[in-house]
């Protein structure tokens, strides 16, 4: 069943059809690797990690069961060992460049965050957790982040003190951090939060885009994900529309 209300399932088979399409060209350049350029091998890992968290997130939209969506994770990990693979091969002019696709900047921190729910959602293992947060690293540096990755596992992690981007996130840490009481009108103040501080994301407002398939949907996919991990009641703000329930509740 569609769980997006803004566009319809032809939008969506449509938008899954073209991103395979530049999937299999990715894959085709990379099986290749001898004929790219070093930063070109690394960048165009990083590309396809993209396109492949992308495309489960077009098809959570579209209403695809999450068992439908778990040959996307394995190849979303494959490829990003692979990017790491080939950032640890940059010469040493080049060695810098890897920053942009490994730090976590505000988009590369939602997008991990997408990936966990993803994943957690669909039972990964914790050996696949154990890899994941090996190559995400960014140990010590924000405190949802490392503690979701201890739950999920990652048990020596130092964590963080704070929050790398405090708007919106410091709404959700002020969610875990509260009475049980209190989470509920938390977290429905976090999503609320959540797509205005976005506005300079790429994905912003591309509901009103009309000739491509830049829209995949409004989830706060970091809700759900600390929804799970934390075992948070969620009854009071399952209905918020940027909440992806069924990661929690998979239906």
């Amino acid at each position: 069943m569609l769980r997006d209300s803004l566009r319809d399932k032809n939008y969506f088979d449509e938008a899954i059809a073209d991103i395979d399409d530049s999937i299999a060209r990715y894959q085709k350049r990379l099986a290749q690797p001898e004929k790219l350029v070093p930063y070109g091998r690394m960048g165009g890992s990083a590309g396809l990690c993209r396109l492949i968290l992308n495309r489960m997130k077009y098809c959570y939209s579209r209403g695809d069961t999450l068992k439908n969506l778990q040959h996307n994770l394995v190849d979303l990990l494959k490829y990003r060992e692979m990017q790491k693979k080939f950032a640890d091969e940059l010469p040493p002019e080049d060695a810098d460049r890897r920053v942009e696709w490994e730090r976590l900047d505000f988009s590369t921190y939602k997008e991990t965050f997408s990936w966990i729910s993803f994943a957690l959602a669909a039972g990964a293992s914790t050996d696949y957790f154990a890899k994941l947060f090996k190559l995400v690293d960014n140990q010590g540096l924000d405190t949802i982040f490392d503690r979701i990755a201890v739950k999920l596992g990652d048990t020596d992690r130092p964590i963080g003190t704070k929050v790398l981007y405090a708007k919106p996130y410091q709404l959700l840490l002020d969610a875990l951090e509260a009475k049980k009481e209190q989470q509920p009108m938390l977290m429905n103040k976090f999503m609320d939060a959540w797509y205005p501080a976005c506005v300079k994301n790429g994905f912003y407002d591309t509901h009103n885009i009309t000739n491509n398939f830049g829209y995949a949907g409004y989830w706060c996919f970091e809700a759900a994900l600390v929804t799970l991990v934390f075992k948070l009641d969620d009854s009071g703000y399952r209905n918020h529309k940027y909440y992806p329930a069924a990661l929690v509740h998979g239906d």
